[in-house]
Formats: structure tokens, sequence, C-alpha cells
């Protein structure tokens, strides 16, 4: 029962409701903040491997003949 006292209480009560606003706007706005680390991840590597995947399919396609059409 106390543990099903304290999930209440997280959940439903106000103290919870209060917690997680304070939790989500405690570093600022959510919205700046996905921006600012959208912003600030290094997509450098991911871009390579994709640069890498076209050029290999590029090099594979005249061994798979003409696409349709053609």
């Amino acid at each position: 029962i106390k543990l099903f006292r304290l999930a209440w209480d997280i959940a439903l009560s106000a103290f919870g409701s209060r917690q997680v606003l304070y939790e989500r706007y405690f570093f600022g706005d959510p919205v700046r903040m996905a921006g600012a680390m959208f912003n600030a991840y290094d997509r450098r590597p991911y871009m390579e491997r994709v640069k890498e995947f076209l050029e290999r399919a590029e090099r594979a396609a005249p061994a798979l003949g003409p696409a349709p059409g053609e």
C-alpha cells in the first residue's frame, strides 16, 4: 500500500504535478533546449556514413543492369 501511495503522490497529487513542471522547465524552454542540443550535436560521422552508402549504391548500380524503363 505504501508503494501505491507513493505512486499516487508522484503521479496525481499537486506535489507531483509541481515537480514535473519544475523538472520540465528547470533548464529553460524545452523547445529551445531541444533545438540547442540538435545544433550542438556532431552530425559529421552520420553524414559520412550516408555518403558512403550512396557511393556504394552507385558503384553497384552497373552490376544490377539498367533500371526498369531505361
